[in-house]
């Protein structure tokens, strides 16, 4: 170690010698061999970064030396418990790669491990040759540690590598506890109804409950067929002479009068065209059209018919537009007290028979009238008023046929399969 003498004045302006610490970089020596490496000390902090000096030339590269032998594997800590598998859903399509976040800022450096033991030192292989020293300058005064650099940008992410070979499975760990149960799933679809089961033994008897209360009157029902006559009774004693009455109406009230409000209907309906029979003409099967009546006589096509000698109507209607109800509007409903003299022995008798049998189907009508009125078959009541009963076949598709009948002109109603 050399000192050099560097003159300074001190306090009284007299010139001293200060010695300054010269140092001779003599020739270096050879490169002795790699010492062991000794155990790492804990890290330090990390000091800030100085400014960085200019690149030296890079030397040549020498030969790589033999890999040492890799140390002893540390103890493997303990496995965790694997909890059960759960069945592997189907694969998803790969969604597009989103854009890649922030970098978050860096965690605290967790604790050291344990420095495994220390594996053989490899050869040293040779040393390439020193490339030249370039000189070295003034070593500057430290500057102030400049502000932190922001991050750069993320740079692109690289292709996904192919994907390695699957592992041997590991032993099966035990079985983890049993997870909270996830909430319900929506309901599935109903199944279709399994098979009927066989019946079950029929229960014993329970205690008859308390009598409910009673409910309200259902509707009247439909009146039912009519039973056989009885036989005759004794005939009882001879009553009081009575009293005589007012003279009776004749048929004209029953059997006449109730045909003007008939007709009028049917010209109402739309009804315009119809087929008829008299008592002593043949039947008149021509679609005749129909008139008003006018002081009981009907005007009927090229005929003018009494009211009194007509048997009755046929005509067609569509049923879709004109119901029986809208025909029945024209029947003269009737009277109470019932009418004396003619209509109560020649009308009504007839008339309130046929009255108990509607709606009944299946009844064949003889009438005074000639053709297809004197043989009606196959018929169903539909509707009866003072004088006349309205009846009708069986339908064809939508058209209806209809006929309209006289009660003071049927000979004879035959009704199958019920007792009169």
């Amino acid at each position: 170690m050399l000192f050099k003498c560097r003159e300074v004045e001190d306090e009284n302006g007299c010139l001293i010698c200060e010695p300054v610490k010269l140092c001779i970089k003599g020739q270096k020596g050879k490169r002795g061999p790699t010492g062991p490496t000794g155990p790492k000390g804990p890290r330090g902090k990390k000091g800030p970064k100085g400014s960085r000096g200019p690149k030296g030339d890079t030397g040549e590269t020498g030969e790589k030396g033999d890999t040492g032998a890799t140390g002893d594997t540390g103890p493997t800590g303990p496995k965790g418990d694997t909890g059960p598998r759960g069945p592997r859903g189907p694969k998803g399509n790969t969604g597009d790669t989103g854009p890649m976040g922030s970098k978050g800022d860096t965690g605290d450096t967790g604790p050291r491990g344990p420095v495994g033991p220390k594996g053989d030192t490899g050869d040293t292989g040779p040393r390439g040759p020193v490339g030249p020293k370039g000189d070295t300058g003034d070593t500057g005064p430290r500057g102030p540690v400049g502000p932190k650099g922001d991050t750069g940008d993320t740079g692109p992410r690289g292709p996904r590598g192919p994907k390695g070979d699957t592992g041997d499975t590991g032993p099966r760990g035990p079985k983890g506890d049993t997870g909270d149960t996830g909430p319900m799933g929506p309901k599935g679809d109903t199944g279709d109804t399994g098979p009927r089961g066989p019946r079950g033994p029929r229960g014993a008897k329970g205690d008859t409950g308390d009598t409910g209360p009673i409910g309200p009157v259902g509707p009247k029902g439909d009146t039912g067929d009519t039973g056989p006559r009885g036989p005759r009774g004794p005939r009882g004693q001879k009553g009081d002479t009575g009293d005589t009455g007012p003279p009776g109406a004749g048929s004209c009230v029953c059997c006449i009068k109730p045909w003007d409000m008939f007709i009028d209907n049917l010209i109402h309906l739309g009804i315009c065209t119809v087929d008829f029979s008299t008592t002593t003409q043949a039947q008149q099967s021509d679609q005749s059209p129909l008139g008003p009546v006018i002081n009981h006589i009907a005007d009927i096509g090229d005929f003018i018919v009494p009211i009194s000698q007509l048997v009755g109507f046929k005509f067609t209607v569509d049923a879709t537009v004109i119901s029986d109800d809208d025909i029945n509007n024209g029947l003269t409903p009737p009277p109470c007290p019932p009418i004396s003299g003619e209509c109560s022995c020649n009308e009504a008798p007839l008339r309130e028979k046929l009255m108990e049998l509607q709606p009944l189907t299946g009844v064949n009508i003889n009438t005074l009238g000639n053709g297809a009125f004197a043989n009606i078959q196959n018929l169903t009541i539909t509707g009866v008023g003072l004088g006349i009963v309205v009846v009708k076949p069986p339908a064809v598709c939508n058209l209806q046929d209809y006929y309209t009948l006289s009660i003071c002109h049927i000979a004879d109603v035959e009704i199958l399969n019920l007792l009169m």
